[in-house]
């Protein structure tokens, strides 16, 4: 039966750099499997690549979990925003996106990661 499986992620885009991942799948192996597929990277996974928790499907919808059945949150300023689903071409690895840079006299915008 699957579950939706919640991981805590390193993620540039967001002004705390951490995100959640959710996933549906049959087990986190297989989740797992389907985030590095996606692009995830093990080194951005906070502590070891282990579901932080799990949910059932009940609580997530179709919109919420999108056709890849992958959402995400980033935790923000003002906490965490709301579940989004990960369209597809949405890169999970920050660093092939955008990264949130930090103006020194505050506030924040967003750019192309560099690839130096």
């Amino acid at each position: 039966m699957d579950q939706v499986y919640v991981y805590e992620v390193e993620d540039g885009r967001a002004a705390s750099w951490t995100a959640e991942i959710a996933v549906q799948a049959e087990s986190p192996a297989s989740a797992l499997r389907v985030l590095r597929d996606a692009g995830l990277r093990k080194s951005q996974f906070h502590g070891s690549a282990r579901p932080t928790r799990t949910i059932s499907c009940a609580e997530f919808s179709d919109a919420t979990l999108g056709s890849l059945r992958i959402a995400r949150r980033a935790f923000e300023d003002c906490g965490w925003e709301p579940w989004a689903p990960v369209p597809a071409g949405f890169a999970l690895n920050w660093r092939d996106g955008e990264v949130r840079v930090h103006h020194p006299t505050g506030g924040s915008f967003r750019r192309p990661h560099d690839r130096g």
